[in-house]
């Protein structure tokens, strides 16, 4: 269907299949069941080839499944999303693999002081924080502000290095001045935790399965290019020119998409969406995969799941060793440096792989056990998952998902209630079914589920859904 000819008419156009689209399409369903209601006709559209977002996996080159997007979800048993996602579609999710939190390796390279001060850093910064809220109840303080109080104090000047640790592998960011305290400090899950064992791209599967099972509409490869508010509802295009009308819309995209404009608004959207997105910094996170021979990592006494944290360099990063129980080393790193590596020749990011973990004499003698070629990930570099992981500046809070006319923006971005973890997999989920509720009452309260028939017309035939995403 081409240029203007009929449009696609839908109740909840939903742009975006990441965890918080399919989650909003998902509660949508949800709502409706339990109010006794006809569910709404629900479209949703994805610019990527695949399905999920940044929650997607990857088979590496000697065949080893990974998860090669989110990998941990915080606070294992005590996540919802863990609990809720286990619950809903069984076994096939678990049992659940959790980090040891006895498993854990620190190496300060250079550094006269042992490892005792990445302890003492902790304990002044969390002391420095808690002083600072008792203080300033209200107001919020940067990670560089916290430091330099803790510097005044007791002049302990690693202290400093931990904390750029802290802004470039936890938050993805390069300023320790962009990073929130109060963000940082009032996540209760910490870091960590559990894997789904047969992976994060599993539960995406189940949810695509479940959701087309019941007529929502899913395609992906579908850019849209503008979304403008109507009299009665919105109206989408995508780059081929074909339009889809709705009542109302759910855009759930990446910060990046929504700072770089890749989808048109109207200026009154733009003007409320704008300021809030200006107040979100796109982190910039990197894994490299790297596989070895089963045995390694057993012979050394290294228990899976094991971090191993590299301080005092640059950048400095964190080795997952028997990530999720299998032979394989997981490199995280941090900050803008990450897009270069991915950009890189399959044999420069091998070196640049070993020269990482060549650092650690823990695993000494790995090199002989490698299994294949290293997997990067292609988050900054993929423009659609870009910003996916995102930080809010310090002064700044969060709102949860936010309303212009018809528009509803949702995402890990638009997860107000720090207790649901924001920029993480968890602040997706639940950001998506506030959407979903949200959207399902404003539709029940204009009337328009009660003559909702239980088939999605358009243009007088019904939709054969397009083959299944790659997931």
């Amino acid at each position: 269907m081409a240029g203007n000819s009929l449009s696609p008419q839908f109740d909840v156009l939903i742009i975006g299949a990441g965890l918080a689209g399919l989650t909003t399409a998902r509660q949508l369903l949800d709502d409706a069941k339990a109010q006794g209601v006809s569910p709404p006709s629900i479209a949703i559209l994805e610019a990527d080839l695949e399905l999920g977002g940044r929650i997607r996996d990857a088979r590496l080159s000697n065949g080893m499944k990974i998860d090669a997007g989110v990998t941990w979800l915080h606070g294992g048993a005590e996540n919802p999303l863990l609990r809720d996602s286990i619950a809903r579609y069984g076994t096939g999710l678990g049992p659940v693999d959790y980090d040891d939190a006895t498993s854990r390796i620190w190496v300060t390279e250079g550094s006269r002081h042992g490892t005792d001060w990445k302890d003492v850093a902790v304990r002044e910064l969390r002391d420095a924080y808690d002083q600072w809220k008792r203080d300033n109840p209200d107001e919020d303080i940067a990670l560089s502000d916290l430091i330099g109080i803790c510097m005044e104090k007791s002049g302990t000047v690693l202290t400093r290095a931990y904390g750029y640790y802290l802004a470039t592998n936890w938050m993805g960011l390069d300023s320790m001045s962009h990073f929130s305290c109060d963000e940082y400090y009032t996540d209760p899950y910490g870091q960590g935790g559990g894997m789904l064992q047969k992976g994060m791209a599993h539960l995406v599967t189940c949810m695509v399965g479940e959701l087309r099972k019941n007529a929502v509409f899913i395609q992906p490869g579908t850019t849209v290019k503008s979304l403008k508010n109507t009299s009665d509802g919105i109206e989408a295009r995508d780059v081929t020119g074909k339009t889809y009308t709705a009542s109302r819309a759910v855009v759930s995209v990446s910060t990046g998409v929504l700072k770089s404009r890749l989808i048109a608004f109207d200026n009154d959207v733009n003007d409320k969406i704008d300021p809030y997105v200006a107040s979100i910094t796109m982190a910039d996170m990197l894994k490299m995969s790297v596989p070895l021979r089963p045995g390694f990592l057993e012979d050394r006494g290294i228990k899976p799941d094991t971090f191993i944290t590299v301080l005092n360099v640059d950048p400095m990063f964190l080795c997952h060793a028997g990530t999720g129980g299998k032979p394989l080393l997981t490199i995280h790193i941090g900050g803008k440096a990450t897009t270069a590596f991915e950009n890189l020749p399959q044999i420069h990011l091998d070196n640049c792989a070993r020269a990482f973990l060549d650092r650690i004499p823990a695993i000494s003698g790995y090199r002989n056990y490698v299994d294949g070629d290293t997997h990067v990930t292609g988050w900054a570099s993929n423009p659609f998952t870009q910003g996916a992981y995102s930080c809010i500046l310090p002064g700044h809070k969060r709102q949860n998902p936010m309303a212009a006319g018809n528009i509803l923006f949702a995402g890990e971005a638009f997860a107000a209630d720090t207790v649901m973890c924001p920029s993480q997999a968890l602040a997706a989920w639940h950001s998506g079914r506030l959407a979903g509720s949200r959207i399902f009452e404003d539709l029940k309260t204009v009337g328009k589920l009660a003559a909702q028939p239980a088939m999605m017309p358009v243009a007088g035939a019904q939709i054969k859904f397009a083959p299944s995403a790659a997931i």
